[in-house]
């Protein structure tokens, strides 16, 4: 497949901090891609081991590495890299996270063939891994996958009290709803990602790809597993701040079931990190 390095069509970006252990998995998992026509921005924010070593060792001349003069923080960084964009789509994807080699190529492909679709938004399910890249389970949206409309696509997560769409390297969308929606919100990092998708599907619909195209690698060091003992907290913040927020039309019984549904999910989550991250 032909690629076009001063127009590429894919803007891959990933937000580096203190990856060495996993940065070159990360960036080999994008130059090994089936479609080709890309750009890799890195921005790696002031880390303090050897992660822009291992970066630098990399000499395709589609990676670009921005290294920040100040740590910027988790949310400040990715929206760091939103002024360095060239593509008309965009993944963000984690200096410790994967893709599969077909990923873009499914992605676009559901852009280009349903291009009447108003799809905004396309994601697939999502492997959860541990440090050494086992699989621990896969996330899968709920109920059904391909088209789904808007509402049925915001009202999933309220019903399962937690983010059900996936993480940010499980999403591919346009870079154009930057300037419609905003940039990532930094006032709860643990929601972040769910936050950005919801006012993305204001724009549009949801498309899943029925397949495990991204993984999340959960280690120590990771927001989810930090805030742990506070998701509870800070997924009932976010869905209080959706409920006041009349362009999505979460009812109240809505907002009291995903609070009553997040505290379990919490349990159930510590329980899982309390098993496999030993």
């Amino acid at each position: 497949m032909s690629t076009n390095i001063s127009q590429p069509l894919i803007s891959v970006c990933i937000p580096a901090y203190n990856n060495e252990s996993f940065i070159n998995q990360t960036i080999d998992c994008v130059l090994n891609q089936t479609y080709q026509n890309w750009e890799l921005i890195i921005s790696d924010d002031c880390s303090k081991d050897k992660t822009v070593e291992i970066i630098k060792t990399y000499k395709d001349n589609r990676i670009r590495l921005i290294e920040r003069k100040q740590n910027l923080g988790l949310v400040d960084n990715w929206n760091s890299l939103i002024l360095e964009l060239k593509g008309e789509y965009v993944k963000l994807l984690c200096g410790d996270d994967l893709i599969e080699h077909t990923c873009l190529e499914k992605q676009i492909s559901v852009f280009l063939t349903h291009a009447n679709s108003n799809i905004a938004l396309v994601t697939s399910h999502t492997d959860l891994i541990n440090e050494a890249g086992v699989k621990l389970m896969t996330k899968k949206f709920p109920f059904k996958s391909g088209l789904i409309n808007s509402k049925k696509a915001i009202t999933t997560n309220f019903l399962f009290g937690t983010n059900k769409i996936g993480e940010p390297g499980c999403g591919l969308f346009k870079t154009d709803l930057f300037k419609k929606v905003g940039e990532y919100d930094t006032q709860n990092n643990y929601m972040v990602d769910l936050d950005f998708w919801l006012r993305v599907l204001l724009t549009g619909t949801l498309y899943v790809i029925p397949e495990s195209l991204a993984s999340f690698r959960i280690n120590t060091h990771a927001t989810t597993t930090k805030t742990k003992n506070s998701q509870a907290k800070f997924f009932i913040q976010f869905a209080k701040k959706i409920y006041n927020d009349k362009r999505y039309s979460v009812s109240l019984i809505l907002f009291y079931h995903s609070s009553i549904v997040a505290i379990i999910m919490q349990f159930l989550r510590t329980l899982f990190l309390k098993i496999f991250l030993k």
